[in-house]
């Protein structure tokens, strides 16, 4: 019996540190199960949470020709407080937007003020407290997360930009213009173009004034731009984008194709004939997938579905709209939205007989100085009740682009006055469906 209590008392002290091993082990092994399961679980819910993203798809906003000081651009120019306020107070909108916007388009005529240098020398003084005073105002949607992309508008660069005019704005804007955050973004380092992808749609930002002339001074500076964009959708576009969008300030057309040139569409050169003969829409088109174009520049609204290929969108301005007169003939006043085929004849005018005729109601001949008598210059005149940054007017466009069922984009141009009365009755929030998106 003693033996035997001895190799029982012997099998104890050998059994126990072995069956406390054990089931330490077997603890660390069920925390080591259960770690990767939780670790499994929270990759399952990002992949989920981001396949629920490409299903709603995302939300981007276009401000287009904030262009402080143009309202009084022939009295105080230094006087830039109504659209700044303007473009201030819809920058606040943005964040409030639901789902949050992936990236705001801030499309091209930040300021006023020509650039100073080239033939169209302005005050650089002027210009450089327009440009601040637009970052300064934008900067609450930064601070919110939301990525900001640009283009160059005319008066940023110039009618017909000089390399110096190019060189500046990409001094004056790239810091603050330079979305690295979004997928794939890469800027093109000849020119001011950029490229980047939000789930299946490419986006591609160039400077339109490089198409607006044919004057051959630009000929180098187009001819990087117009190569850069012919590998960005044939060689370089990712398999998986099924649309392009086109960020840029002045629209190819607002019609048709062939429609004539003039101060708000592009030379024709680059919008008929073949790719290999420097047609950027042909160019576009080898990629066969669906083109959408986002523009500014006319201050007014233009919606173009008609084109196979080419959808076009041009936004009126967050800062002074200008509600063109449609019919040359009569004084009467749009409300700031025209036909395609309507705008197309404002568009092919020269900008100075389009302002007179169109916006000034004046007499326009050319055989005097100056060539546009206006009789009443007013703010209750002709010129005062189309040009005006006020919140029933001024606005930005919000698209939707949908997930994974490849429906076209929605968008809407939104006053302020609309932003603020729907965040009013939605607890300070702009849910799309809201907006009448989604």
């Amino acid at each position: 019996r003693d033996s035997q209590s001895s190799a029982l008392h012997s099998a104890s002290i050998f059994t126990l540190p072995f069956c406390v091993l054990t089931r330490s082990s077997m603890s660390l092994g069920m925390y080591f199960l259960l770690g990767l399961l939780l670790h499994a679980l929270v990759a399952w819910a990002a992949r989920d949470e981001t396949n629920r993203k490409r299903r709603d798809g995302f939300v981007f906003v276009h401000m287009a020709d904030p262009q402080l000081g143009m309202l009084n651009q022939f009295g105080d120019k230094e006087d830039m407080t109504k659209e700044q306020d303007m473009a201030k107070q819809l920058a606040e909108m943005v964040p409030k937007i639901v789902p949050k916007p992936s990236f705001l388009f801030l499309g091209g005529d930040m300021q006023n003020e020509w650039p100073n240098t080239g033939t169209q020398n302005g005050n650089a003084a002027l210009a450089g407290r327009q440009r601040e005073a637009v970052k300064n105002l934008l900067q609450p949607v930064l601070d919110e997360g939301i990525r900001m992309t640009c283009t160059p508008g005319n008066h940023d660069v110039g009618d017909e930009p000089q390399n110096s005019n190019l060189n500046n704005y990409s001094n004056w804007w790239s810091t603050f213009c330079t979305p690295v955050q979004l997928p794939l973004w890469k800027k093109h380092k000849f020119s001011t173009a950029a490229r980047f992808a939000v789930h299946n749609v490419l986006f591609l930002q160039i400077d339109s004034q490089l198409y607006w002339t044919n004057t051959t001074k630009l000929k180098d500076a187009r001819t990087n731009q117009t190569n850069w964009l012919s590998r960005q959708v044939n060689q370089e576009m990712p398999e998986n984008i099924e649309r392009i969008v086109m960020l840029t300030h002045i629209p190819p057309f607002m019609h048709q194709f062939d429609e004539a040139h003039g101060w708000a569409n592009w030379h024709e050169d680059y919008r008929t004939g073949t790719a290999d003969k420097g047609n950027v829409l042909a160019i576009l088109e080898t990629a066969s997938k669906p083109i959408h174009w986002v523009c500014g520049h006319f201050h007014t609204n233009v919606e173009n579905n008609e084109p196979d290929m080419h959808k076009i969108r041009v936004t009126s301005s967050a800062g002074t709209t200008m509600w063109w007169n449609a019919a040359s003939s009569a004084d009467v006043l749009t409300d700031g939205i025209m036909t395609a085929q309507d705008a197309a004849g404002v568009a092919g005018m020269n900008v100075g007989e389009a302002f007179c005729k169109r916006i000034a109601f004046g007499i326009w001949d050319t055989t005097k100085v100056p060539p546009c008598a206006i009789s009443d210059w007013t703010d209750d005149g002709p010129k005062g009740m189309r040009m005006r940054p006020i919140k029933e007017r001024s606005g930005i466009r919000i698209f939707h682009v949908p997930g994974t069922d490849r429906r076209p984009p929605t968008d809407a141009w939104l006053t302020l006055a609309q932003l603020q009365k729907i965040a009013k009755q939605k607890n300070d929030k702009l849910p799309i469906d809201s907006l009448g998106l989604g």
